[in-house]
C-alpha cells in the first residue's frame, strides 16, 4: 500500500464524524457500549467500554467502570487503577470552577488509585506524570498548608525516588 491509500482507511474517515457529536451523543453511546461490554463480561469488552466512557468525559461513570474491571478481574487490577487515577485527575483538568475541597478531594483519590496501580505491579513510568500532576495539583491547592503541601511532596518522592520530577518536588519543597 502506497502512502496515497494511508488517509482512506475505516478509522481516518470516522474521525470528523466522531468529533461532530455532542458531548451528550458520545456520553450516551459509551453508556450504551457499556451497557453491551457488561452482556458480554469479557475483560476486553470492558476495558474498551471503560475507556470509551473516559474518553467521552463521563468521568464518574468511567470510575466505576475501572473499579468493576478490576474487580472482576484480577489480571486488569493494574490498569483498571491506573485508569481510575486518570480520570479522577482527568476530572479536574476538565472542570473549570470546581472548588478546592472537591479538587482536593479528586485528586487524592487519583493518588490513591495509582498507588493501587503500582501496588498491582503498574509500570512506573506510565503511571509517574499523572501522579506528578496531581501531587503538584494538590501541593497548590493546599498552598495556605505548608505541612499538608509539604507531605505530599514527600509522596511522590516516595513513590518515585529517582523520578523525572525529583527536582521539582525538592525545589517546591524548599520553597523556591
Amino acid at each position: 500500500m502506497g502512502n496515497e491509500d494511508w488517509n482512506d482507511g475505516p478509522t481516518n474517515a470516522a474521525i470528523p464524524a466522531e468529533l461532530a457529536k455532542t458531548p451528550e451523543e458520545r456520553v450516551s453511546e459509551a453508556r450504551s457500549a457499556w451497557r453491551d461490554a457488561l452482556g458480554l463480561g469479557t475483560e476486553e469488552a470492558l476495558h474498551r467500554a471503560a475507556l470509551k466512557l473516559r474518553q467521552a468525559q463521563a468521568w464518574e461513570d468511567a470510575i466505576q467502570a475501572y473499579a468493576l474491571l478490576g474487580e472482576r478481574f484480577a489480571s486488569a487490577r493494574a490498569l483498571a487503577a491506573h485508569g481510575a487515577g486518570d480520570c479522577f485527575l482527568f476530572s479536574v483538568y476538565a472542570r473549570a470552577g470546581v472548588p478546592t475541597e472537591l479538587r482536593v478531594r479528586a485528586l487524592e483519590s487519583a493518588l490513591g488509585w495509582y498507588d493501587s496501580a503500582l501496588a498491582h505491579g503498574a509500570t512506573p513510568g506510565r503511571i509517574e506524570d499523572g501522579y506528578w500532576s496531581a501531587c503538584e495539583m494538590l501541593a497548590e491547592a493546599c498552598a495556605a498548608e505548608r505541612p499538608r503541601q509539604l507531605e505530599v511532596l514527600a509522596r511522590y518522592r516516595r513513590a518515585f525516588p529517582h523520578g523525572s520530577h525529583r527536582t521539582e518536588a525538592d525545589r517546591r519543597a524548599r520553597g523556591a
